[in-house]
This record gives C-alpha cells, structure tokens and sequence, in this order.
C-alpha cells in the first residue's frame, strides 16, 4: 500500500498565527455546530460515575480558549440529563 505522508499545514511553525487560530476557531465552530461531541459524553459521564474519579485529565480536545472538544459539554450543570 502506498504511504501519502501528510501534514496540517497550520500546526507547522512556519504558518503564520493568524492563519493557523483562523483553522483553529473554523474547526472549534464546525464540532459545535455539528454537536459532534453528543455522542461522547453520556459514555464519558457514566465512566467517570463508575470509576468515582471526580477528575478529568483533558488531552488533545483543542485550545480551551476557542472552547474545542467535550470539555464544555461535560461542565455544564444540565451534562447529565443528556
């Protein structure tokens, strides 16, 4: 099988900040508006009720400050009636 050796162009240090917080803030719009994280968080609550961790160790969801992965979802007061 042929190996197509891809990158994102704005997680390279040469792309101008402007350009990659502009990926950044289309990516974090796209998963909120999709609410593409839905799914995710009923199994992610219910593992974290079974396990009795009161902690979460967030890895690679996204920039907090554009608001990006579940991080928010799970938060939220109303996270556990969905």
């Amino acid at each position: 099988m042929h190996r197509f050796h891809l990158f994102e162009v704005e997680d390279q240090s040469w792309c101008p900040r402007p350009v990659r917080d502009g990926v950044t803030a289309q990516l974090a719009f796209i998963a909120h508006a999709s609410d593409g994280f839905a799914v995710i968080v009923p199994r992610l609550l219910r593992a974290i009720e079974r396990t009795g961790e009161t902690r979460i160790l967030d890895l690679a969801s996204g920039p907090v400050a554009h608001g990006s992965g579940p991080r928010k979802r799970y938060e939220t007061p109303d996270a556990r009636s969905r």
